[in-house]
């Protein structure tokens, strides 16, 4: 088994791009991808393409890129989190107000 990194992972549309790399020969559970698609790490079965934007990593790298990874990723899941719990009570706030105002 080999480890990977692709960078520049996603194209101008937003659509992921694998640089060649069979999506068939990466180990499932393996992948993380950074949330604004800078990069992609990967176990992959069989022999890694050559490309520019596309290196290869030891195990160890690999478990620390997707640790950093998973755990930007789960920050960025809190905010988000965060944000809808915020506009909510802005909602309900904005809701209480149009209904008291409408009763006086």
């Amino acid at each position: 088994m080999k480890f990977g990194k692709i960078v520049n992972f996603t194209n101008m549309f937003g659509q992921s791009d694998y640089k060649n790399i069979d999506i068939n020969l990466i180990v499932a559970g393996s992948q993380a991808y950074k949330s604004d698609g800078s990069c992609f790490v990967f176990a992959y079965d069989g022999d890694i393409p050559q490309h520019e934007d596309i290196s290869e990593l030891t195990q160890v790298q690999w478990q620390e890129e997707k640790m950093a990874i998973d755990a930007e990723n789960s920050a960025d899941k809190q905010t988000i989190e965060q944000k809808i719990d915020d506009l909510q009570s802005q909602n309900a706030q904005a809701i209480l107000a149009l209904v008291i105002g409408g009763l006086m």
